[in-house]
């Protein structure tokens, strides 16, 4: 049985993957902030809107 490893992926694949993840971590990030300090975020967004 051959084990996938990142070298056999193609570039294409590689940069899906990574954009996916990065994105994903990007909402987690923004959900968290956005739970946590809503209202500070919402003053600043309105001060440099």
């Amino acid at each position: 049985m051959k084990r996938l490893s990142l070298k056999t992926w193609s570039l294409g694949v590689k940069l899906s993957v990574l954009t996916s993840f990065s994105v994903a971590v990007l909402f987690l990030i923004l959900t968290l902030a956005l739970s946590q300090h809503l209202l500070q975020l919402t003053i600043t967004d309105a001060i440099f809107a």
